[in-house]
């Protein structure tokens, strides 16, 4: 009990841990009033540069794969495993310093659920997969028209992107069940779902209320579909 109650706090610090934030300080870029004002990967990349944000890419995968490596290796009970890799995505989301402002969990997710459910996750990675491939290839179109050279991960926020990450959300623990994997690993990835769900409703909802233009439900639905306040 006490080594589980250990593993399962550790994976939570671990996950605190603002890499992208310090990758960001580490080019005199604060990621929280640059771009986006997310401290998410993505926006590592528009704001840092392409290597910098491959970089924040690779260590929020981290986060969530080396606990749920570390537990499998050292024999944990599989509970403790799925509930490992719930603790990781949340610990990116809401840190343990309360004054730092987690990311999505999206990439964390990713890493945490790789090892123990990867033919889900891989289902449930084709409406993303859609999603970017059409917003680069529409970007890249634009810029062509406007006689520019469009940058790989580098252009304007678009619709399609974030609407293909929520159906993959919410097709992940329909096909973790259906793809017939432990009942403890359905519950952690659709704890993890939800979280997202909630973490992409809730960012930056009080700074988002403040607009007298829009209602609270309008916010929520743009938040839910396209990941900001605004269609």
């Amino acid at each position: 009990m006490v080594l589980n109650i250990i593993a399962l706090i550790t994976t939570y610090l671990f996950a605190s841990i603002p890499f992208i934030y310090l990758l960001g300080a580490s080019k005199g870029i604060n990621i929280y009033k640059s771009g986006t004002n997310n401290p998410g990967s993505s926006n590592l990349i528009q704001q840092a540069g392409f290597v910098t944000g491959i970089i924040g890419v690779l260590a929020d995968l981290l986060k969530g794969t080396l606990p749920v490596v570390l537990t499998t290796w050292l024999g944990f009970d599989l509970w403790i495993i799925s509930l490992a890799s719930v603790l990781a995505v949340s610990g990116q989301m809401w840190p343990a310093l309360l004054l730092i402002k987690g990311g999505r969990g999206n990439v964390t997710t990713v890493g945490a659920t790789l090892t123990i459910v990867p033919w889900a996750l891989l289902i449930s990675f084709i409406p993303p997969l859609i999603g970017f491939l059409w917003k680069e290839s529409t970007q890249k179109a634009h810029a062509k028209q406007q006689g520019t050279q469009g940058e790989f991960l580098q252009g304007p926020q678009s619709k399609i992107a974030p609407l293909g990450v929520l159906m993959g959300i919410v097709i992940f623990p329909i096909a973790t069940w259906f793809t017939n994997y432990p009942q403890e690993l359905v519950f952690g990835i659709t704890a993890i779902t939800c979280l997202i769900i909630i973490r992409r409703l809730t960012a930056s909802l009080q700074t988002d209320r403040q607009s007298k233009e829009r209602n609270l439900l309008s916010i929520l639905i743009s938040r839910l579909l396209f990941d900001r306040p605004i269609p």
